[in-house]
């Protein structure tokens, strides 16, 4: 639920971000800029962020990746606070925001399993699901209506708030570590790990019927 709660500051910090660069600038070429340098460099790391997410230590790399994203947000309320908020200070950050949401998500992902009984696991996946997609629906609409009654700066504390307020219940949470076979850790470690795992995500995404 922190998590949660973490996703929806992120989604509606991102359309708010969106919105606030179409009332600003009124040009296409600026909004479609914003959005291909938010989502491209995602789709670039997705296979890079899941494969080390899946090496790395789950808790913390949720903890340091939701604590980044709060800190380019911080960034671009402070470019405010100067008084010289620059349109590509903005997308800018907004950009890196979305990089360190590559890293997030898989980590999230990862744990459940690891803390759900098998029995629940379909069900909690569900709602999961079925969050994400009311999330990615109610966000455009939640920050449009922000815009009108909050300005740009206080919505953006929005990111940083629901990120402590996500960070706090982790901080008390013990997540299970996966047992590893010695001999097979000893044999690819490292670079050679990464380029294992890396060549594996895609050759069970290439055998398994629909993906």
């Amino acid at each position: 639920m922190g998590q949660l709660i973490s996703i929806i500051g992120s989604s509606v910090v991102f359309f708010a971000v969106i919105w606030w660069i179409t009332i600003e600038t009124e040009s296409a070429v600026f909004i479609s800029i914003s959005a291909a340098l938010s989502f491209l460099p995602q789709l670039i790391m997705i296979p890079i962020a899941g494969t080390l997410s899946d090496m790395w230590d789950r808790k913390k790399t949720i903890i340091v990746s939701d604590t980044m994203q709060a800190a380019t947000t911080f960034i671009i309320i402070m470019s405010f606070l100067l008084g010289s908020p620059n349109i590509w200070i903005v997308i800018s950050m907004n950009s890196v925001r979305g990089i360190f949401n590559t890293f997030h998500r898989p980590a999230v992902n990862a744990i459940i399993p690891l803390m759900v009984p098998r029995e629940n696991l379909s069900r909690l996946n569900g709602f999961r699901m079925l969050s994400s997609n009311v999330i990615t629906i109610l966000s455009p609409g939640i920050s449009a209506w922000l815009l009108n009654v909050l300005s740009f700066q206080q919505i953006l504390w929005i990111d940083v708030i629901t990120c402590i307020i996500a960070l706090i219940p982790l901080m008390f949470i013990t997540i299970p570590a996966i047992a590893k076979n010695p001999q097979s850790e000893s044999i690819s470690s490292g670079s050679k790990k990464f380029w294992r795992n890396f060549k594996e995500g895609f050759v069970t995404v290439k055998k398994t019927p629909g993906l």
